[in-house]
Order: C-alpha cells, then sequence, then structure tokens
C-alpha cells in the first residue's frame, strides 16, 4: 500500500524548529522509505525536501492519492 496523498499536520513541539511553530498545521506527506511511519517529508519555502520525525508533529487529516 503506497501512502502518497497530503496529510495536514500541527507542530506540536514548544520550540520553534526552522520552518515550524507550535500550533501551525503544514502539508506533509510520508516519505518512501522502509520506516516511512516514523517520518514525514516537508517541502520549505525555498522548495528543497526534507524529512523530520512524525512525533513533532500531531495528524488532522490524512488523505490517500487514489487515482
Amino acid at each position: 500500500m503506497s501512502t502518497n496523498g497530503t496529510i495536514k499536520v500541527k507542530y506540536i513541539l514548544d520550540k520553534p524548529n526552522g520552518d515550524f511553530q507550535k500550533g501551525i498545521i503544514y502539508d506533509v506527506r510520508r516519505p518512501k522509505c522502509s520506516n516511512a511511519e516514523k517520518w514525514l517529508a516537508y517541502k520549505d519555502k525555498h522548495g528543497d525536501h526534507y524529512a523530520y520525525p512524525s512525533s513533532w508533529f500531531e495528524i488532522i487529516e490524512a488523505k490517500n492519492a487514489s487515482s
């Protein structure tokens, strides 16, 4: 099963980290790797892609790509 859909998450850590601020909702995706459930992929304001621990976020809404 592939989970390529967009996931809306809320950053939950108290300390800001890069683009992330507590309580703000971001659009992320699961990376394509063997332990994808532990990571979330984020495209920053410069267009660069990074993976962050999923424990930093609360999942608000997940949509699977179904084409």
